[in-house]
């Protein structure tokens, strides 16, 4: 099914609780720096002013998708 302009995409999840940099550098057990220094090369973020938000959903499969075996 194709997705509508302003629609959710579902790997995103529940958009009702997002992560901030400090949640995603305490779940990935990684500095804040290196969320900042990666997010874009491994992550979608959405930014809110100067904060970054991530999607707990889409950071889960992620590391799901890191596991072995394949």
């Amino acid at each position: 099914m194709k997705q509508r302009k302003g629609e959710i995409p579902d790997f995103l999840g529940d958009l009702d609780e997002l992560w901030t940099v400090d949640d995603m550098a305490s779940y990935l057990r990684k500095p804040v720096s290196w969320v900042y220094d990666n997010h874009k090369r491994y992550f979608h973020a959405a930014r809110a002013g100067q904060q970054l938000l991530f999607a707990p959903a889409e950071i889960k499969a992620w590391i799901r998708g890191q596991m072995w075996p394949k």
